[in-house]
């Protein structure tokens, strides 16, 4: 299946069209996950640290860093670097996060090299104490390389923190 750089559109056009619930404070997710590139082979495992921010209109920022320790063994940085648009809805007590926006490779090394990308998913974020959550993220990523463009999934699973903060008065 062939997939063009305007699969990213419509998912943020989406982000920003939905209704969402006001929510009375804003909120912040971050921590850190280990997250699997589906369908390559082994060393395809980054430790990502991912930060989400939520206004209190639901509507959002979120960013990543992953890093790949395989790569380290040949003299190489291989990182993941993702920035997007987040639609937070809180359901209960857990919260879906729909994202989408640009999600690059980044090789830092010898040859140095950068596969731009676009991405698009959905995290679940569950809590399992106070401000603790188990963080889950499915996303679909569209890589630009020199050979034409390459379509994965990729699977996180990480703990992150919940912090709010109330909105200032407008008094």
């Amino acid at each position: 299946m062939r997939l063009s750089p305007r699969f990213a559109l419509l998912p943020c056009l989406f982000l920003a069209a939905v209704p969402a619930r006001v929510l009375a404070q804003l909120s912040s997710f971050q921590g850190a996950s280990v997250e699997r590139l589906l369908g390559l082979g082994g060393e395809a495992v980054a430790f990502t640290y991912r930060r989400t921010e939520a206004s209190r209109h639901g509507l959002g920022v979120d960013l990543a860093v992953g890093i790949f320790p395989a790569a380290l063994a040949f003299r190489t940085v291989l990182l993941q670097v993702d920035a997007g648009f987040a639609r937070t809805q809180a359901i209960g007590p857990a919260a879906l996060v729909l994202k989408a926006g640009v999600g690059s490779l980044m090789n830092v090394g010898q040859s140095a090299q950068i596969i731009p990308g676009l991405q698009v998913g959905v995290a679940t974020i569950i809590p399992l104490e106070r401000r603790g959550s188990l963080r889950l993220d499915l996303t679909r990523r569209l890589l630009f390389g020199d050979g034409g463009s390459v379509a994965l999934w990729s699977l996180g699973v990480g703990l992150t923190v919940m912090t709010r903060s109330r909105p200032t008065s407008g008094r």
